[in-house]
């Protein structure tokens, strides 16, 4: 199957099985505490925090004990919210795809590694729906695929769908409204990004 002949939607695969199937295979991976980022701590007093892609909460735990405050995750795979919801009894733990925060106030969100399996039809959408969620001062996180150019290759693990990569953090920082504060490697060809939403004043007068 060529790329371009694909049909297979990637949030209807994942919410099928494969969403279980990626946790089962992920789930115990070491976690990388840099998610909180040392940058991030002293000047950012969120409310609410949402995590796309969550797994079972390990990434957001730290972030509710550091902060003290609602943090929402979520997660197409029913076994990570299952056990998450045991493991982290206070964390708000949600069966959901990337769709699912659109609408809701945001201090700080984060996508965990879950871009790059993103449907292409909904990529804008989500820049869309981050950036009417963000308040003025919000912050994005974005740990993904950080490639020197884009690239796409078939997910070896089912057929017809596909891995796209590339520095996501791009999609919001070409708008001057946005600010990268700072980008961390955190392995060959991976990054954590962070992004805060400022004012339009950024915009330079001629």
């Amino acid at each position: 199957m060529n790329i371009g002949e694909t049909k297979l939607s990637q949030s209807a695969a994942f919410f099928g099985g494969e969403g279980d199937a990626w946790y089962a295979r992920n789930r115990h991976t070491k976690p990388n505490p840099i998610v909180i980022s040392e940058r991030l701590k002293p000047i950012c007093k969120p409310k609410i925090i949402v995590e796309m892609g969550c797994g079972n909460g390990r990434y957001l735990d730290p972030m509710q004990e550091h902060w003290n405050c609602h943090c929402i995750g979520y997660d197409p795979s029913t076994t990570a919210i299952k056990e998450g919801r045991q493991l982290y009894p206070a964390l708000d733990l949600r069966r959901g795809s990337a769709r699912a925060f659109y609408g809701m106030p945001i201090d700080i969100l984060v996508f965990g590694f879950c871009l790059y399996l993103v449907d292409r039809d909904d990529l804008f959408y989500l820049v869309q729906c981050a950036d009417w969620c963000l308040p003025t001062g919000g912050h994005l996180i974005i740990n993904d695929f950080d490639p020197p150019q884009p690239l796409v290759t078939p997910y070896k693990h089912k057929l017809g769908i596909f891995t796209y990569k590339m520095d996501y953090a791009a999609l919001w920082l070409a708008n001057p409204l946005y600010e990268l504060i700072s980008k961390t490697k955190t392995a060959e060809g991976e990054a954590i990004t962070i992004i805060r939403k400022g004012k339009w004043d950024r915009w330079i007068s001629t």
